[in-house]
């Protein structure tokens, strides 16, 4: 699916070397965050729609550090092609 999402927006994908967390920070930072609010191993499947919704809209809505302080959505939506 990712190769998909690659060529459909002409962005390149990088993958970390398993095991090594140093060159993997974003991820792991990532990891943290969401880790906050929910432990390692939830089943999101189980979790309600709405609840899973609500929480990814505020936490792309979080200006992070690596993104120049931009939002993960708004970089997203960025990549997106405009419609005429």
């Amino acid at each position: 699916m990712w190769v998909e999402v690659e060529k459909g927006l002409k962005l390149l994908f990088y993958f970390s070397d398993p095991g090594v967390p140093g060159k993997s920070g974003t991820n792991e930072n990532t990891n943290g965050r969401i880790r906050s609010t929910y432990p390692k191993g939830t089943d999101f499947s189980k979790l309600p729609q709405q609840e899973v919704i609500e929480f990814l809209l505020h936490f792309n809505q979080v200006p992070r550090k690596v993104l120049h302080f931009n939002m993960s959505f708004g970089v997203f939506m960025n990549y997106l092609p405009r419609s005429t």
